[in-house]
């Protein structure tokens, strides 16, 4: 793995002092660790990542898409979304990569 140890979300429990995690970084982390067993995955200038010419967005499910209304092609990676619509993509489905 590229990115070492903390390439795993399940680090983040061991390492809380008081069981809280930011879920930001996990959402992050975890489509990270999917999305870089079959592709390269770099940092976005305008948002969280780009592969493939594709930039990313990850966030909750109330995330807007500010982060990527300046890309070519831009799609946000929502938590807690069932399914995708418009350019919204539920994160669970970037899992079956892994």
């Amino acid at each position: 793995m590229p990115f070492g140890s903390l390439g795993n979300s399940n680090i983040a429990w061991s390492l809380s002092e008081d069981g809280i995690i930011d879920a930001g970084n996990m959402r992050e982390t975890d489509f990270l660790v999917w999305t870089s067993q079959v592709h390269r995955v770099t940092s976005s200038k305008i948002s969280d990542f780009e592969m493939d010419g594709i930039t990313f967005e990850v966030g909750g499910k109330g995330k807007k898409g500010r982060q990527i209304k300046d890309a070519e092609v831009g799609y946000l990676v929502k938590d807690d979304l069932e399914f995708a619509s418009g350019h919204s993509i539920p994160i669970w489905m970037f899992g079956f990569l892994y």
